[in-house]
This record gives C-alpha cells, sequence and structure tokens, in this order.
C-alpha cells in the first residue's frame, strides 16, 4: 500500500464504512476486504449489503464506482479473494461460486 494514502474501516450503527485519504467512500452491511490499486487512484471492494455480496471498484480520482452484484445465495463471500499490487491497473477476484468452482472476474 502506498504510504500517503490510508485506508480505514470503521463500523457503526450496524453498518461498515470505508474511508479513504480521509474521505468516506462506501457504506455497506460488511467489508470483507479491500485492495488500492491502479497506483493509488482506485479502490476495489468485497462486501455485503442488503444480502447481497458486490465487488466494487472506486475511481478515486473522479469519484466513480462500478458495482457488480450477487445474490448471496450463488456465492460465498468468505471464498472472494483480491489480488493484484498498488501499480497493478487490474485487480483479480477469486470467488467459489455455489457449485464450488472457483470463478475469477477482472475489475480495472
Amino acid at each position: 500500500m502506498h504510504p500517503k494514502i490510508h485506508i480505514s474501516k470503521e463500523a457503526k450503527d450496524k453498518k461498515e464504512r470505508l474511508f479513504v485519504g480521509g474521505k468516506l467512500k462506501i457504506v455497506v452491511d460488511k467489508i470483507h476486504e479491500y485492495l488500492l490499486f491502479y497506483s493509488g487512484n482506485r479502490v476495489a471492494v468485497v462486501c455485503t449489503n442488503n444480502d447481497k455480496v458486490e465487488m466494487i471498484s472506486v475511481c478515486l480520482d473522479r469519484d466513480i464506482s462500478t458495482h457488480i452484484t450477487f445474490d448471496s445465495l450463488l456465492l460465498k463471500p468468505d471464498t472472494i479473494k483480491i489480488s493484484g499490487d498498488y501499480r497493478s491497473k487490474t485487480v483479480k477476484i477469486a470467488y467459489e461460486d455455489a457449485d464450488g468452482k472457483m470463478q475469477t472476474l477482472s475489475l480495472s
């Protein structure tokens, strides 16, 4: 993680909040995992909200986000892993589907 960009997670009122650089970016039921990438311009987040599993890519310099949503019965949030590094332009999100097969998505 880049030392100049601080990411923190806070729980309040049965919701979890993700702050990037001191700014609130996401409010959801549960944040499972997050990763800063694209040279600090984006953060990938795996979370659960309203019984749905969401994979979110937030563009920090434009306040734009992309959401991919799954029914939580079709996807096990505990099996989701984000891989990539700070300099990557994309991150890979691996997860186990309802049939027990590993799947991979790319977020950029």
